[in-house]
């Protein structure tokens, strides 16, 4: 319900105990978001939750490890175009940070088009 509030062991509060779900010491929230802005309009994930949350930051993946995920979806496609599909996104990404492009391409769409090579 809307009343009940998870909380560690040690909290102590006034609120009846009915109203309270305790929280397991190994509890964990994973959360993925995309950064706020163009295209995702969505909520500003980090402001709404990193007051109670530590909230941590992934980068794209290398190109090395970029190539060895594509590898898997493209087993039949010459390292060489992995490489170089890999060489572009990454030159797309890197004009996402100076804005000069505003799509901000992702692993998701390069796996898209190597499975079409595939």
């Amino acid at each position: 319900s809307e009343r009940e509030r998870i909380v560690e062991e040690e909290y102590e509060s006034k609120t009846k105990r009915q109203e309270i779900i305790w929280m397991d010491p190994r509890f964990r929230v994973v959360v993925l978001a995309n950064k706020q802005g163009y295209p995702f309009l969505g909520n500003d994930v980090l402001s709404s939750l990193a007051d109670s949350f530590s909230c941590h930051f992934v980068d794209n993946p290398s190109v090395d490890a970029e190539v060895d995920l594509l590898r898997f979806y493209g087993p039949s496609v010459p390292e060489e175009l992995l490489r170089k599909l890999c060489g572009v996104f990454d030159d797309l990404r890197r004009l996402v940070d100076e804005a000069v492009v505003s799509y901000p391409y992702s692993t998701r769409e390069l796996i898209h088009i190597v499975k079409h090579l595939e």
